[in-house]
């Protein structure tokens, strides 16, 4: 056997397995990764950038593949009158998310924001906002309260103007209202045990719409898991340190939630004597032959109790007056929750001693003979 020959073909294949082997670990190594990137952010339309390529205008929510050789992703987004934010995810796997909330630069961007019905949120969720106010959040714990949107004012946490403060408390105020909406947050101020003179308070006037914020509706799902225990009793509700708009969507909350086999619907204006005017708890009388739903005949079956729930609150015509409209489910420890409404209440709101107070009301139940329809008492998620 020819020995050098035979070396020869082994050394041979061996070089020639080594640079497939090698080819093929560096094809591996040199290959992109490809990810899917979900991005929320607000506002819900915005340009993205990652790690220095375009990829164009996004809605929020959206996925989209991403294909990199880097162990993270680099995420810029902006948008017309917002400040651009700048995230750095790390890749451990084959999808990416990330939330980025842009903050409003001008009077458009924040418009924006409001008719997306993201204001509240971004201002309170946004990572650049939390990022920043890590360590004065420590330090001033009344950002943690921040931001408050009312129907009289809107206070953020913002820079300082006079540059002797961490920050500056801007004061948002309508200018049909201004005393009263500067009232409600010294008000405010007091419930939580602040001074106004611990701050820097800059005053803006907003001459846009005003309207209150109510909770999240809730879901089907939401209202079917409702127990007696979240049923609060009308009588223990009270309005200090409330603003206006808030004591007003008390009110109908309050005067909404019955137990249908005791009560009449009147019975909620008496247990809520405490949220009046004395003039006007005093002229609260029962009616002598009370309007029962045919809904309210069941629940007093059921031996039901109704879970009350605003659905929206808007200025009404007159001065500190609202329209508030709200539903409630009948909730029994049987049968499943069955939803009434919506009772729509026109509301006209008081001051007594530094207490808001209901001074006057009306309100406008659905018609028993049509069918009233309780899908907008709900969220639609």
């Amino acid at each position: 056997m020819n020995y050098k020959h035979s070396l020869t073909i082994i050394i041979t294949i061996f070089a020639v397995v080594a640079l497939v082997v090698g080819g093929a670990v560096w094809y591996l190594m040199s290959k992109p990764t490809k990810v899917l990137v979900t991005i929320t952010s607000q506002p819900h339309t915005v340009e993205i950038t990652i790690n220095g390529e375009s990829f164009g205008t996004r809605k929020s929510g959206k996925t989209f593949p991403v294909e990199t050789k880097e162990d993270s992703l680099s995420i810029t987004a902006s948008a017309d009158g917002f400040a651009d934010d700048t995230i750095v995810e790390p890749i451990n796997g084959k999808q990416v998310s990330s939330f980025i909330g842009l903050v409003p630069q001008t009077d458009e961007a924040e418009k924006t924001l409001r008719e997306e019905g993201d204001l509240d949120q971004q201002e309170d969720a946004t990572e650049k906002y939390l990022r920043e106010s890590e360590k004065l959040r420590a330090d001033w714990p009344i950002l943690d309260e921040l931001p408050r949107e009312t129907m009289t004012y809107r206070a953020y946490q913002g820079e300082s103007e006079d540059g002797d403060h961490d920050f500056g408390i801007h004061l948002f105020l309508y200018p049909d209202n201004a005393d009263q909406g500067r009232a409600d947050f010294n008000r405010w101020l007091k419930s939580i045990n602040e001074d106004p003179h611990d701050y820097e308070i800059v005053e803006e006037m907003d001459h846009g719409p005003k309207k209150a914020v109510v909770p999240p509706l809730p879901t089907r799902d939401e209202v079917e898991a409702l127990s007696r225990d979240d049923i609060t009793d009308p009588k223990t509700i009270k309005s200090d340190n409330l603003e206006s708009d808030a004591a007003a969507l008390q009110f109908a909350t309050a005067t909404t939630t019955w137990y249908a086999s005791k009560d009449t619907p009147h019975s909620g204006f008496n247990r809520t004597h405490q949220l009046m005017s004395k003039s006007l708890a005093d002229s609260i009388t029962e009616p002598e032959r009370p309007t029962y739903t045919p809904k309210w005949f069941e629940a007093a079956d059921n031996d039901a109790e109704s879970y009350s729930w605003p659905i929206d609150i808007y200025e009404g015509t007159g001065s500190n007056s609202f329209e508030v409209e709200v539903c409630w489910a009948w909730v029994s420890e049987t049968h499943e929750p069955v939803i009434e409404g919506p009772r729509k209440y026109s509301i006209t709101m008081g001051d007594d001693d530094g207490r808001p107070v209901v001074t006057g009301y009306e309100f406008e139940d659905p018609s028993n003979f049509v069918a009233s329809d309780t899908d907008q008492c709900l969220s639609n998620d």
